[in-house]
């Protein structure tokens, strides 16, 4: 996690808005790990159900290939965005050259890096270039204010990049829900079923039928844990909401933070402090959404 310290440039409108970017680097890592986590529950709700359909239908090895949905393509985003935000911070805190030289690298691969990605659409080739050019020279800058002018230009020129990287995750949030759900769903409908047919296999020719004999309290103990699916499934679009929400939040202070670097002026930062502070509230129940 990216800590806040005091920084050494003029003015303390300025240190304020780097400070924010510290702040915003580390909302966008408690984000990351919450969108992390909502994709691997997503990931566990379909193995759950399909273990269970192959519980029930007595399935060969074969029927336990269980593929996994692909979530590679978002992973390489949030970690192209958390480098990007984390490498803006530190280039703004850390004066020494061979670290500059380190972080500035990390910032051009990232840039570059979120541009290509294909989610992202509209980014001009040409708008890139100037930013890699920026970012060059940051590691190159003579003095402190140098680095710093040419630190608000990168973060204030990528603002498109960075809003297009998170609006793009937010905008297939829709479809993980719905992937989650459809698991969900289909887990609680065989294991009520399961419950409710315990002589199923009476007249059935399939030798794989399996009767399932429970005691009263292996009973109660299923039907906990299809009480358990079914309250995961009613707090489903609230969770969901929230993370939207998280995720509207960290739009909304980037935004914040390019007024703040472009005004540099103790009302505009003191104005976009208050801003992270409620934003910073909003965020906050992202930690829990994953459980889902």
């Amino acid at each position: 996690m990216v800590s806040l310290v005091t920084v050494g440039f003029t003015g303390c409108a300025s240190n304020e808005s780097i400070n924010l970017v510290g702040e915003y680097a580390k909302q966008s890592t408690q984000l990351q790990s919450a969108l992390i986590e909502v994709y691997e529950s997503a990931d566990d709700a379909k193995i759950s159900a399909e273990l269970v359909k192959a519980a029930r239908d007595g399935v060969t090895g074969k029927g336990l290939d269980i593929s996994t949905i692909d979530r590679s393509g978002q992973e390489a985003l949030l970690r192209n965005l958390q480098t990007f935000t984390q490498s803006i911070y530190l280039l703004a805190t850390d004066d020494r050259g061979e670290e500059l030289d380190m972080y500035s690298q990390k910032l051009n691969s990232s840039l570059v890096s979120l541009s290509e990605m294909p989610q992202l659409e509209g980014i001009d080739d040409r708008d890139v270039e100037l930013l890699t050019t920026s970012v060059n020279a940051i590691a190159r800058a003579y003095t402190e204010n140098k680095r710093y002018d040419l630190l608000k230009k990168v973060v204030i020129d990528s603002e498109e990049i960075v809003q297009n990287s998170l609006s793009s995750l937010e905008g297939e949030l829709g479809a993980w829900k719905a992937a989650t759900r459809v698991s969900l769903e289909k887990e609680l409908r065989i294991r009520l079923y399961l419950l409710n047919n315990p002589n199923r296999c009476e007249g059935s020719d399939d030798r794989r039928c399996v009767t399932f004999e429970h005691s009263l309290e292996e009973r109660v103990d299923a039907y906990e844990k299809a009480y358990e699916i079914r309250s995961r499934l009613k707090g489903l679009d609230a969770r969901y909401a929230k993370l939207e929400d998280a995720l509207r939040a960290i739009q909304y202070l980037n935004q914040t933070i390019v007024i703040s670097l472009k005004s540099d002026d103790d009302a505009t930062i003191d104005s976009a402090k208050k801003h992270s502070s409620r934003l910073k509230a909003r965020l906050m129940p992202s930690k829990n959404i994953a459980k889902a």
